[in-house]
């Protein structure tokens, strides 16, 4: 591995400091929970979207368009004042390239104490049972727990949850699924 030249020993002090004290903004707050899940979806945005990425970090760009184009993102996707308020800083000291680092590095955090439950129902939860799942979730896990729910009729009753690499899927679909494959699996195998 190569040393770090000065330019990079910089860029990454700054990202940490960015992060570090965003963090901090954010846990004084009442939305820590809430501002983790825009910046999980943020996140989503830069990696599925290289085009947006290559925007931020081109030193070629000008600073006021970046900052335009990310507020314009962040009102349509609805990930709200903290994002808003970080791309502000950023872009107020002409360090909108940092973005996506920053995002990385943020989120290193938010993870340790929270994490994003991607759940998929046949038909919408009520109150009583999204709570009772955020519990269930939250005793597995050991982390706070925010959901993310999304309807999908095709599951047929029941519901899947995907946290990071981990997927149960509870859905009559899925056990309909895994029936039809017993059943066509070969004899002795």
């Amino acid at each position: 591995m190569s040393t770090p030249t000065p330019s990079q020993n910089l860029r990454a002090k700054k990202v940490k400091a960015y992060a570090d004290a965003f963090v901090k903004i954010i846990r004084a707050s009442d939305r820590f929970d809430e501002t983790a899940v825009a910046f999980e979806e943020l996140s989503e945005m830069l990696t599925k979207t290289p085009t947006l990425k290559n925007l931020l970090v081109s030193k070629h760009r000008d600073t006021a368009l970046k900052a335009k184009v990310m507020q314009e993102i962040g009102t349509r996707a609805q990930l709200g004042a903290g994002v808003e308020g970080l791309v502000d800083a950023l872009a107020g000291n002409n360090d909108l390239s940092l973005l996506p680092d920053v995002v990385k590095a943020v989120l290193q955090t938010t993870r340790e104490e929270i994490v994003i439950a991607h759940v998929t129902t046949a038909r919408a939860l009520d109150d009583t049972q999204a709570k009772n799942l955020k519990e269930r979730l939250q005793d597995k896990f050991n982390k706070r727990v925010q959901l993310k729910v999304t309807e999908d009729p095709e599951l047929l009753g029941g519901l899947t949850v995907q946290v990071g690499d981990t997927v149960i899927d509870s859905s009559l679909r899925g056990r309909l699924d895994r029936l039809r494959d017993q059943l066509l699996k070969p004899p002795g195998k």
